[in-house]
């Protein structure tokens, strides 16, 4: 089978290799042999070794394996070596000197050195019999100027054990790595019974499950593309992932249990696939959203998007993430927008948005001061605009926000909620909530009495028992979005009574205990406003981010990421200079080791382009370490999809205050 190199190193002696690669899988007759294709790239031969296992398998428990494989091997069509029985090979001695010869002798194995180029090993059963089978290729020489490149494997993909598995090893240094594609094909073979919807998960040593794709477009398409040999039909599953050195498992199967003939390839990239692409600018209205292409791209088939900033009051972030939200609305299908802002609050702009009267800016008064700028009204008009023009309801774009950091209106909404259900205002449980910090005192962050944090915290875990205790009357009484409401007002109270009273002393616990309450409220929210929509979420870089970060905070986009998987994408955004108008007035400084010190460089490479988009988890463009941006310390590669880097992020324009120069 002919295989093609694309985007192959070939400086191999600097970069990890590919050391070992098998498969194990039926191998059948005809065009059901298990025919296997490698590729050795560089400038000198390399010793390899190919086994044939069958018999070994039957020993280790697996029905049904192969009694009596052969193997042969193939450049083009030329024949350079068979095998039956590898204690018969004229090459024995090598074999054995590997120190990993067959352990049966009715097994077959090669051991040849080849220039580089494209090969093809055939495993067949002896006199044409059937069963299980595992076709193994080792690099015996990886110290040579030469690598394996990459492995494709054909067969046939049958349910249960027999399903497709590839192993592969990577070897080098500690700290060094290898990226690596792996393809399931299926649909585009042009044999009969050929696998129609393919599905493939990598898995390492360990048994954790690294990717796993069904049809490649869904996730990863942008550095798949970037490969240079992304599938031919989006039924293939494909995936991107770097590899540090060690052992991995790559499975596949049919989706829906079928079967078919499948072909399942193992490609050693470049280390240098950047995955950077310039943008036009921030501009909302610029004519045209090819620039932005990518992005859709990063984002696949993800139902929530997060986009951050390194800086509030910035607004040429606020300007971009407009732009952003007219692309995953106009092309992408996104139809709900979630801003980081008091829920109830942002009850006023989602009226606004759905047609109410007044201006933007009247609807944006009760969001937090520092989302209180001519930029982001801009883009809440435009969202009104938009659901003007598109009057099927499927069409409108849904608006709430998802902070918790609203105390005084969510005791005063569960003082009303307990007397609709029949607890008077002079119940402790009514009274108890004044305990709270915010509703009727503040105190600065730190100095909460103990007393008062104390007496409100029992104070609503005693509302939250008898909310859960009683919930089916309390929803028959009032209804479900009430009742809903009702536990998000005790959730988030306590989020916030939480956050204030440790955060001084313990940041990353304070810190927590906020965004896990955010978290509640996006999903309280979008439950009630837009359950199914694709969602676009406003807040800063480190409340997107979707792992916990190095300082120990577990952030929103962690919840996010936790109860939506791979459909959850967020995306930093961050500039060389960035501008404010809030606690300081114009360019705030970088932080020693910054993460906008770090993409200087790259954006400079793309011949003065005003931005630039940067795919953080499958591109090189960036060291997989930890940087310092805004007030955070991120690691891009861990926390973020993308990013959206600007040379320059001018201030924003308050509507709350004067211009501070």
């Amino acid at each position: 089978m002919a295989l093609i190199p694309a985007g192959l190193n070939a400086h191999a002696q600097q970069q990890p290799s590919l050391a070992n690669i098998s498969t194990r899988m039926s191998v059948g007759a005809d065009e059901n042999a298990l025919i296997a294709g490698f590729i050795v790239t560089g400038n000198q031969p390399k010793k390899v070794m190919l086994r044939a296992i069958g018999p070994t398998l039957a020993a280790g428990g697996v029905g049904g394996a192969l009694e009596d494989p052969t193997l042969e091997l193939f450049q083009g069509e030329t024949s350079l070596a068979f095998n039956d029985n590898w204690k018969a090979a004229a090459e024995r001695s090598e074999i054995e000197a590997s120190t990993i010869p067959p352990t049966d002798e009715r097994e077959s194995a090669i051991v040849k050195t080849l220039a580089p180029g494209v090969y093809t090993a055939v495993m067949r059963g002896k006199g044409d019999t059937t069963g299980v089978g595992l076709v193994e290729l080792y690099d015996l020489d990886t110290g040579a100027a030469s690598k394996l490149a990459n492995i494709a494997t054909r067969g046939l993909v049958q349910t249960g054990t027999n399903v497709m598995i590839a192993g592969t090893i990577v070897v080098g240094e500690p700290g060094s790595s290898q990226r690596v594609l792996i393809r399931a094909i299926g649909p585009s073979l042009s044999v009969t019974g050929k696998l129609a919807d393919p599905m493939l998960e990598l898995v390492d040593g360990n048994g954790n499950v690294l990717r796993s794709n069904d049809n490649w477009r869904s996730d990863q398409e942008a550095p798949i593309r970037a490969s240079g040999i992304p599938p031919a039909i989006e039924l293939e599953a494909a995936l991107v992932e770097t590899l540090q050195p060690g052992n991995y498992t790559a499975t596949v199967r049919g989706a829906g249990g079928a079967t078919g003939v499948a072909v399942v390839e193992v490609y050693a990239l470049n280390a240098d696939y950047l995955g950077v692409w310039p943008l036009l600018g921030d501009d909302p209205n610029l004519g045209s959203t090819a620039d932005l292409e990518p992005l859709r791209w990063l984002i696949g088939h993800a139902t929530v998007a997060g986009f951050g900033e390194s800086w509030h009051t910035s607004g040429g972030f606020y300007r971009m993430k407009h732009r952003m939200l007219r692309f995953l609305v106009q092309e992408m299908g996104f139809r709900a927008f979630a801003m980081e802002t008091g829920w109830q609050g942002a009850e006023l702009a989602a009226a606004y948005v759905n047609g109410g009267s007044g201006t933007a800016e009247e609807a944006i008064r009760q969001h937090i001061i520092v989302w209180q700028g001519t930029e982001y009204a801009d883009a809440v008009k435009w969202m009104r605009d938009w659901n003007s023009a598109h009057p099927d309801p499927a069409d409108k774009i849904a608006f709430f926000g998802f902070d918790i950091q609203q105390p005084k209106e969510d005791a005063a909404g569960l003082v009303n909620y307990l007397e609709r259900i029949g607890i008077p205002r002079s119940d402790p449980r009514s009274t108890g909530l004044t305990q709270c910090e915010g509703v009727e005192k503040n105190h600065p962050f730190g100095q909460v009495p103990a007393d008062r944090h104390e007496a409100c915290l029992q104070t609503l875990a005693s509302i939250e028992n008898h909310l859960t205790t009683n919930k089916p009357n309390l929803v028959q009484r009032t209804s479900d979005g009430d009742f809903a409401i009702a536990m998000l007002r005790v959730v988030g109270m306590r989020a916030n009574e939480n956050q204030v009273f440790t955060i001084a002393h313990n940041r990353p616990a304070g810190y927590s205990a906020r965004d896990e309450g955010m978290a509640y409220a996006f999903h309280v929210m979008r439950g009630l406003k837009a359950p199914n929509a694709r969602t676009m979420v406003w807040a800063a870089n480190s409340h997107v981010a979707r792992a916990p970060l190095v300082t120990g905070e577990k952030p929103m986009g962690s919840h996010l990421a936790d109860a939506f998987g791979e459909r959850y994408a967020s995306f930093t955004l961050n500039a060389f200079v960035t501008e404010v108008d809030f606690a300081t007035c114009g360019e705030v400084q970088r932080q020693p080791d910054s993460l906008e010190d770090a993409l200087k460089p790259v954006l400079d490479a793309q011949g003065g382009a005003p931005a630039i988009l940067v795919d953080t988890r499958g591109g090189s463009a960036l060291e997989h370490r930890a940087y310092a941006t805004g007030i955070d310390q991120l690691r891009p590669h861990l926390e973020f999809d993308g990013a959206i880097y600007m040379a320059h992020s001018p201030k924003f324009h308050p509507l709350r205050w004067a211009p501070c120069r």
